[in-house]
């Protein structure tokens, strides 16, 4: 399972990295601590409408999640290039000024 990623893009669009985003980011009952403050009736309307209603800090903070506690048996290389991929993505966010926005 595991052997599979090798990436970023190939840990985001794993079976396994889907059920995890599913059961803590997009659930309100279960939304982890640590991500925003969002307003949950504003998550479920966002959701309903077809939007996350989360931030792009918080997609990647469940990136880094599920990097250190699901896939931390990966081969030290591949964890550090992921983690590089992530800050990397952070950076640009960070510098574009959309790293808090809801979308």
């Amino acid at each position: 399972m595991n052997n599979e990623i090798t990436n970023l893009n190939k840990m985001l669009r794993s079976e396994q990295y889907q059920i995890y985003e599913g059961e803590t980011l997009f659930n309100p009952q279960t939304h982890m601590i640590g991500y925003s403050d969002i307003n949950v009736d504003y998550m479920i309307e966002c959701q309903e409408n077809g939007n996350f209603g989360v931030s792009h800090s918080d997609f990647i903070n469940c990136w880094r999640d599920y990097l250190s506690n699901c896939l931390d048996n990966l081969p030290e290389d591949i964890q550090e290039n992921i983690e590089k991929e992530i800050d990397d993505c952070e950076n640009w966010h960070e510098k574009n000024g959309s790293l808090y926005d809801i979308i």
